[in-house]
């Protein structure tokens, strides 16, 4: 009985009385969440039940007895202590069809404790919700998306358990401030949920905690120059006034992040009066410090109004419309009194006051902004918003920073004139001591003397020395050329062997474009004689007889089979072209200079460069399998490497005596402490027995015939892998075929090209 007298005062406080033709429905589309950030819940009529029975979740409950309220509700609108603490909320979604197989975000934000049901099922909770205040656990989720899947179905029920047993308490603690008792309820497209949450939490990361950082080291930075320092006042003021923008952001964050709602209440209060005030109590007094002698009477009564305003918004509060009028009223005032203060000293000329003002300048256009935007005169963009905030709160540091250099550097140069006068003084005292020195002075010369005979044989083993250094550094020079020229014989020398597969590459695809420009030059006749004819036409003549040859043209030229013939010709030029291109980059690739320098390159694009350079070899006689993994770039001489490819897969080639398969494989293997990329070639052929591979990688060692190999190519591979801090290994048996496995470190140190 007393649940149902409880509902009848709600609906009566509420002017709400139970549905009668009215809907608690929400319809919902694809189109609707896609052209708004959310649709809101919370201005809709949603069935309401006072107290608690789980079966009111379910769609089969009967709800037509129940009144219609607005989930958020307000306690001002109720009589004193008719809010049971506890209640169930029912809303019917109707979902479009394009939708019915989604999935949207349910958006909730509240000072009491929740739990969600969706078709009589579970979905997500927050806090404790419970109909005593011992056991309640509020918990505000602050709009986090939860998920809610519509399996498909047109027609939802939405249900809300809530709970929020200590809201006339708080209520009558904290006044206007904490008058709504329900909650916010909002559906939104769920992708969009997610990153509007992003978004909220990656402002508190990359704005507010880094702009507390920056200004609590300028507070803690001047601070210590007031300890070291007593008589520079400014810098206690200025260490209050950054130390407070430092506390005012803090606040702003743990508010941001707040789940309860006395701390958000409190960080409020804290941020704002009391923060607030002190900010701009401390920016008046810096600049009386900076531009005059003392605190003139003003700074008391600037003071004075910023205690009282704190005192009264913090204690009880005015109403939300006036305290923010009356908050914005006092910074206006204090940001026009440092306005003052600062053209007062420009006009008295004042040492650097121009650089303290234009500091104080973009602070106080950043004043102005915020207070056109905190009265909702100015609407902007949060990237505008983030921009205004860091240049107008870093410009008074910035400024500052460079006048106490200024100042410092003024402090230098009157040093330095005493420093001068000191020498000069110094001086005439140095004169009246030259004869005390020269008993000393003989000494010296002895001592000279045998400092001479040291410093001769001392430098006669230092040429030899020199000389020694400079015969083994052009051995090293002469053993470094030898090597790369060693290196750039052996790749042309592979070169050379390709040259003929390679000129029959390029020759195909040039025969391609001669045939084509010859088709494409007979039908740009054809064309041309149409053309002539169409032109010879002359309005207003009898043309008749001409139309007639026009047409007989028309016919013999076949125009629609001359442009699909023209049409294919050009596309022929064009795979010819790029294919030539194609070999004549991957020619120049590989018989480019080693570098100079280490850099990224991607080992499967090397991979393809050699294998079009061999493409003339493999034809269809050997195919090639190609298993690249997603390998990162390589630090690397990639001219190099791609040496090594072309060595081992020539080697593969011709251990094919017929018909055969080259396989080869990429990937990323990753150990702790070490990544690197795997580089394994197979092929089918010959294989190789154990003696050969104990000696495969000596120099001169090779099982080709006389005049057919030097025995240089796998010995090189090898340096160079060394090179590279890597490693190669060789897997094979006689009639087996043969694999090369070859590891290279992702992050090489930088090397020597030759070393």
């Amino acid at each position: 009985m007393s649940a149902w007298i409880t509902l009848c005062l709600l609906a009566t406080g509420l002017g709400l009385v139970p549905a009668r033709g009215q809907s608690n429905r929400a319809y919902v589309s694809a189109d609707s969440l896609r052209e708004k950030d959310f649709v809101d819940l919370s201005r809709l009529p949603w069935k309401y039940g006072a107290g608690d029975d789980f079966e009111w979740s379910k769609p089969s409950w009967n709800d037509q007895g129940w009144p219609n309220l607005a989930p958020r509700f307000s306690l001002d609108r109720l009589p004193p202590n008719t809010w049971p603490g506890i209640g169930w909320f029912r809303l019917w979604l109707e979902i479009d069809s394009t939708l019915r197989n989604g999935t949207v975000a349910l958006q909730l934000s509240h000072d009491g404790a929740s739990e969600i049901y969706l078709d009589g099922q579970l979905v997500r909770s927050f806090g404790v919700v419970a109909s005593y205040q011992g056991e309640e656990r509020t918990y505000n989720p602050n709009n986090f998306p939860v998920a809610l899947s519509l399996n498909g179905q047109t027609r939802h029920l939405l249900a809300v358990r809530y709970s929020f047993e200590k809201a006339e308490a708080i209520r009558a603690r904290y006044g206007s401030r904490a008058r709504y008792a329900g909650f916010n309820a909002r559906l939104a497209d769920l992708s969009k949920a997610v990153d509007q949450q992003v978004t909220r939490e990656r402002k508190s990361a990359v704005f507010e905690m880094p702009l507390f950082g920056i200004l609590i080291s300028f507070a803690f930075l001047h601070l210590l120059l007031y300890v070291f320092y007593a008589r520079g006042r400014e810098n206690l003021w200025y260490s209050i006034f950054t130390g407070s923008m430092a506390g005012y952001f803090l606040l702003q964050f743990l508010q941001s992040n707040a789940h309860q709602v006395e701390s958000g209440i409190w960080y409020h209060l804290l941020r704002e009066p009391f923060f607030l005030s002190l900010i701009f109590v401390s920016y008046n007094a810096f600049l009386y410090s900076v531009f005059q002698t003392s605190l003139p009477r003003q700074f008391k009564w600037i003071a004075l109004a910023g205690g009282l305003l704190c005192g009264l918004l913090v204690w009880r509060g005015l109403g939300k419309t006036i305290d923010q009028y009356a908050l914005s009223g006092f910074i206006l005032a204090s940001t026009l009194e440092g306005l003052r203060v600062i053209g007062q000293a420009l006009w008295k000329r004042r040492h650097d006051a121009g650089i303290i003002g234009r500091g104080v300048m973009g602070f106080a256009i950043f004043v102005l902004f915020l207070f056109l935007e905190r009265t909702d005169v100015l609407a902007t963009s949060q990237a505008t918003e983030a921009i205004v905030s860091y240049a107008g709160l870093l410009s008074i540091p910035v400024a500052t920073a460079i006048y106490l250099a200024r100042k410092t550097a003024r402090t230098n140069h009157k040093l330095e004139a005493q420093l001068m006068e000191v020498g000069r003084l110094s001086k005439q005292s140095l004169r009246q001591e030259v004869e005390k020195y020269k008993l000393i002075e003989l000494q010296k010369q002895e001592l000279k003397v045998q400092v001479e005979e040291r410093t001769r044989e001392l430098q006669a083993t230092n040429r030899h020395l020199n000389q020694v250094n400079e015969e083994l550094s052009v051995t090293l020079e002469n053993l470094k050329t030898t090597q790369t020229q060693l290196v750039q014989s052996e790749k042309m020398a592979s070169l050379g062997q390709l040259t003929a597969g390679v000129a029959h590459e390029i020759n195909n695809p040039i025969n391609f474009v001669s045939a084509g420009i010859d088709s494409l030059k007979a039908n740009y006749q054809d064309i041309i004689r149409l053309a002539k004819e169409y032109f010879a036409l002359q309005p207003g003549e009898d043309n008749r007889e001409k139309l007639g040859r026009l047409t007989r043209l028309k016919k013999e030229a076949d125009v629609e089979e001359l442009v699909e013939e023209s049409e294919q010709l050009f596309q022929s030029i064009k795979n010819g072209a790029v294919r030539t291109t194609e070999i004549v980059k991957s020619l120049r690739n590989f018989t480019r200079l080693d570098e100079d320098a280490l850099k990224k390159a991607d080992l499967n694009e090397g991979l393809d460069s050699t294998l079009t350079i061999l493409s003339s070899q493999l034809k269809d006689r050997i195919r090639i399998v190609k298993e690249y993994g997603a390998i990162p770039l390589v630090n690397c001489y990639p001219g190099q490497l791609n040496q090594v490819f072309m060595n081992i897969l020539v080697n593969a080639i011709q251990s094919i005596p017929e018909k055969g398969t080259i396989r080869i494989r990429t990937g990323l293997v990753r150990q702790v402490g070490r990544d690197w990329v795997e580089v394994a070639i197979r092929d089918s052929g010959k294989g190789m027995t154990e003696e050969v591979k104990r000696r495969i990688f000596e120099p001169f060692f090779t099982t080709k015939g006389v005049g057919e190999g030097t025995g240089l190519g796998l010995s090189i591979t090898y340096g160079i892998i060394e090179k590279h801090r890597g490693n190669i290994r060789v897997e094979s048996e006689p009639g087996q075929g043969t694999e090369f496995i070859i590891e290279i470190p992702l992050n090489n140190e930088p090397l020597s090209v030759n070393g």
